[in-house]
């Protein structure tokens, strides 16, 4: 009975201490189910940007970039194409009787966070693996000056 006891105070102690991730808003997290993005777009160095809006107030707070492995036009429909490339994630664009297709990899190899959703990422982590997000990511860069050092150890006075 007295372990019981010890292992219920510790599992208590635990649950409210909750975990790094979960008190640290600004950790990384997993990219969101394809189907729940906001919009795409192909920059000009061959990158595909994928924008979600996390917190569903209609604006961007989360991004993803994938590689494009193959891009070709086509008569083929979507489906078609989707069944020949099974694991890969594939963007079109119609052109009347053909599609344009953009075949990209299966995982990003960046996720970039809008913290305070002005349009500029606040943190961006690269996964050179593209194996998604397991810990192996690292912080590279924030492109809106907001954080110079890796999110996680801002704290309260981020903002």
């Amino acid at each position: 009975m007295k372990h019981f006891s010890l292992y219920s105070i510790i599992t208590i102690a635990l649950m409210f201490a909750g975990s790094p991730v979960m008190g640290n808003p600004h950790a990384l997290q997993a990219e969101p189910p394809l189907n729940t993005q906001i919009q795409w777009d192909l920059a000009p160095n061959g990158l595909l940007t994928i924008s979600y809006d996390l917190d569903h107030n209609g604006k961007t707070d989360f991004y993803t970039v994938r590689t494009i492995k193959r891009s070709y036009i086509s008569e083929q429909t979507p489906r078609a194409i989707a069944k020949f490339y099974a694991g890969y994630p594939v963007f079109f664009v119609n052109h009347g009787n053909a599609h344009y297709f953009y075949i990209t990899s299966k995982k990003p190899l960046f996720y970039a966070t809008d913290f305070n959703e002005d349009g500029l990422w606040d943190a961006m982590y690269q996964d050179i693996s593209e194996d998604g997000v397991n810990g192996n990511e690292r912080f590279v860069d924030s492109h809106s000056g907001l954080s110079s050092k890796h999110p996680s150890a801002i704290g309260s006075d981020f903002f």
